[in-house]
């Protein structure tokens, strides 16, 4: 499948996948870091209603999820472990520059850290949803990719 082919189908299952965004952010707002759990084993509802056009996906989300659950908590556990490396690495390295030139007072430094610290969180999140593809494929097709 090709990018161009899966923005086509998302964008086919607007309406599903606005409702699962509407439904995320709601729960978490009311539940806060609880919320988490409800993403864990929903992790697999977008590819179901993208892929397989599903409507109510959150049963065959849970039903992957128990199957792969190892495999997905192994697969994210890596991805946020090195986009935290990344971050934090990049903080440090700011932070030297900006003892070293006098900036630490200023808001230039500020903007910097929140624009680089945006961009790594939001490569750790597409990174995210390409593993949940794969693993998704995975458990559907038996072949690994």
């Amino acid at each position: 499948m090709t990018i161009r082919e899966g923005l086509s189908r998302a964008w086919y299952h607007k309406r599903s996948i606005a409702g699962w965004t509407i439904i995320g952010a709601l729960l978490w707002i009311a539940a806060g870091p609880f919320a988490i759990g409800f993403y864990l084993i929903t992790v697999f509802a977008l590819p179901a209603i993208v892929l397989d056009n599903k409507d109510l996906a959150i049963r065959d989300s849970i039903l992957i999820f128990r199957r792969m659950w190892v495999e997905t908590y192994v697969s994210f556990g890596i991805i946020f472990l090195i986009t935290i490396g990344f971050v934090f690495v990049t903080l440090f390295s700011l932070g030297q520059v900006a003892f070293v030139y006098g900036l630490i007072n200023g808001g230039i430094i500020t903007g910097m850290i929140s624009l680089v610290m945006g961009v790594l969180m939001a490569i750790g999140l597409v990174i995210m949803g390409i593993a949940t593809f794969i693993l998704y494929t995975y458990e559907k097709t038996g072949v690994p990719l």
